[in-house]
């Protein structure tokens, strides 16, 4: 949700520095349907559960898709805002990494407006945040406050991630210099 939010802060953005929305259909990125794919497949896939060998397979189908991200940001780097949101991407994957699964801290949760923090059995995506997290400033700790279906609780890479999104749109609809 928050990475849609950002599209549309990013068309607002540039509409409101005097761009046009139909300038938006003039954004070409290298490798932009493998980009649209794996964005969607990285929303997705975490809402599936597994337990024992499904969930460790979910969990590194999920990491592998990280990489693919980074390569096709990667190859849009001149492109404004893609080298922010690979940075995202990056901090996101090595906190992941580290901690096999994305540390979630349960006071972000609340102070967002969700209920006391349980990791769904089954979930590969997450754990919660504990003394034993390594990184923790990298985790899932930035509150979101919002209606329900709105609020939640991002990381750093993802605040990066979306803000390069964001940057990008706006670009993309801003008047040619």
């Amino acid at each position: 949700m928050i990475l849609l939010s950002c599209v549309v802060a990013g068309i607002m953005v540039g509409l409101a520095a005097g761009g046009r929305l139909a300038a938006l259909s003039g954004l070409r990125l290298r490798g932009e349907g493998a980009l649209v794919l794996w964005l969607l497949f990285q929303g997705v896939l975490p809402l599936l559960s597994g337990t024992g060998a499904g969930r460790q397979a979910l969990y590194w189908i999920w990491v592998a898709s990280y990489p693919v991200l980074i390569a096709v940001c990667l190859r849009n780097a001149r492109v404004p805002g893609m080298a922010i949101a690979t940075a995202g991407l990056a901090l996101n994957v090595l906190v992941i990494l580290l901690n096999s699964g994305m540390p979630v801290m349960p006071d972000a949760v609340r102070v967002a407006g969700g209920k006391a923090l349980a990791i769904a059995s089954g979930d590969f995506a997450h754990v919660v945040l504990s003394t034993a997290t390594h990184l923790p400033w990298l985790a899932d700790i930035v509150p979101i406050p919002g209606p329900v279906g709105v609020h939640g609780v991002a990381s750093v890479g993802d605040l990066l991630l979306a803000s390069g999104l964001a940057a990008t749109v706006a670009s993309a609809v801003l008047p040619s210099q």
